[in-house]
């Protein structure tokens, strides 16, 4: 039930199409190369850092949490600032605080 009032909540605040543009836009920026297939996590944090949302900051926790329940299952992983990301597995990733990460990203 909350993950549609948590998807509600978006789309009422950003339409789909600008929901696909962003969480475009912030894989793209999460990439170690323009080339890469997938986002990395480290990078990611360091965008958002850069946008004003610091890893501790308590609206990016479900984001971290996240990433940590990804960095458990895989046994490769050490560390939750060096994961290799998908682009459907960074858009869930994403999309825990997507509506902090689109304010911050359109500099409001």
């Amino acid at each position: 039930p909350q993950e549609n009032d948590d998807r509600s909540r978006k789309t009422s605040l950003l339409t789909d199409h600008e929901l696909k543009v962003l969480e475009s836009e912030f894989f793209n920026l999460s990439k170690k190369n323009p080339t890469d297939l997938k986002a990395n996590s480290g990078i990611l944090l360091r965008e958002l850092r850069k946008l004003g949302i610091l890893y501790d900051d308590p609206r990016l926790q479900p984001l971290i949490y996240a990433l940590g329940e990804i960095k458990e299952k895989d046994d490769t992983v050490f560390s939750i600032n060096n994961i290799s990301l998908e682009f459907g597995e960074f858009c869930d990733v994403v999309g825990k605080c997507l509506v902090v990460i689109s304010t911050a990203f359109k500099g409001q």
